[in-house]
């Protein structure tokens, strides 16, 4: 599985998603639309 991400050293997306625990994992749709938000450790075997 192959996936983008990004880095947020400006906390910008931190703030938006009122998430403050790390690491911070989102699922994003195409449309933009949040489908899952993690605090915490994730795995492969939760994201599939």
């Amino acid at each position: 599985m192959t996936f983008p991400f990004w880095l947020d050293p400006e906390l910008k997306a931190l703030k938006v998603f009122q998430n403050f625990g790390l690491p911070n994992s989102y699922v994003i749709d195409r449309d933009g639309t949040v489908r899952l938000a993690w605090s915490g450790e994730i795995d492969r075997e939760t994201l599939e």
